[in-house]
């Protein structure tokens, strides 16, 4: 399905966990996701995403990593990678032509239902809206985080907005450091070593906007960080996948709702959760922009 304005071309794959598949910037239809590195499928029952085709954006829901789920009545769940919305199909309610991709499914291991709209709220501007029923009596601990593998050549810039802005690394000792110093590496515009990959989580963004600045392009992240607390980033420069005859090099900005993959990490107040019988719902869009002339 295609969702399309005088600037931008999205394409959203229900029926492969609700994927958006490819971001295209016009005129020249420039491709800013990893395109496929294996045929689309849908993920059968027991399958796992790390074995058909990770690229493009997906979402992360209840949980990041595989796992186990750590809260009564259904502790002892156990998740696989990204969770559940990765896995076979969404319904879709709206078609395209009324200017919006509407889907929503149920939770196959927790008693929710899941609304996700992909929509262009400005001809430069994709907007996503998720809502998240618990239909369950008992409060329910989650994550998401956005999943984007967004193509990045040598040269970039990630400009965060203000704030006493710290990262932890993942996996790790959940401890902070101050953004944006990796031991010599500036992560705000140098790569980490190829054949690498690192995952942080960034803290104490006093607005939820990040700027990922390409050679051709800007894309604007902006997000409510009363819902998602904390900015995931991972930077993979050629190490995955992993054993792979062709790695790609990505960076992937994530709004996230908690600093960890894991449900069961931290304490549990820095997890957000859903009431029993209540929802919540949020919202993120990205501002894409061409760029001439400059490097980022």
């Amino acid at each position: 399905m295609k969702l399309e304005s005088s600037k931008l071309r999205i394409e959203v794959l229900p029926e492969v966990g609700g994927k958006i598949s490819q971001i295209a910037l016009k005129p020249d239809e420039k491709q800013l996701l990893i395109p496929p590195q294996k045929p689309y499928v849908t993920i059968p029952p027991g399958g796992s995403w790390m074995d058909y085709d990770m690229s493009g954006m997906d979402d992360c829901f209840p949980i990041i990593a595989s796992g186990i789920y750590p809260c009564d009545p259904w502790k002892g769940t156990e998740f696989r990678p990204l969770g559940e919305w990765v896995y076979g199909r969404w319904e879709v309610i709206a078609p395209a032509k009324e200017g919006r991709i509407l889907m929503r499914r149920r939770g196959e291991r927790l008693p929710y239902l899941a609304f996700k709209t992909v929509s262009l709220s400005a001809d430069d501007t994709l907007r996503l809206d998720y809502k998240v029923e618990n239909h369950g009596g008992c409060s329910l601990r989650y994550i998401w985080a956005l999943h984007p593998l967004i193509q990045v050549g040598e040269a970039f810039r990630l400009n965060l907005a203000a704030g006493e802005k710290e990262f932890r690394v993942y996996p790790g000792k959940p401890e902070f450091q101050v953004w944006p110093s990796y031991g010599s590496i500036d992560l705000s515009r140098e790569w980490i070593p190829e054949g690498k990959t690192l995952k942080i989580f960034v803290a104490g963004i006093e607005e939820g906007r990040c700027d990922l600045l390409l050679d051709s392009c800007a894309i604007r992240f902006l997000y409510d960080t009363a819902k998602q607390p904390v900015l995931g980033i991972w930077f993979n420069n050629l190490g995955f996948p992993p054993g792979s005859q062709s790695p790609f090099r990505c960076i992937a900005v994530e709004p996230c709702s908690a600093a960890s993959d894991e449900l069961d990490e931290l304490e549990p107040g820095r997890y957000l959760s859903i009431p029993g019988h209540g929802a919540v719902s949020w919202s993120v869009e990205l501002k894409i922009e061409r760029r001439t002339g400059s490097e980022p």
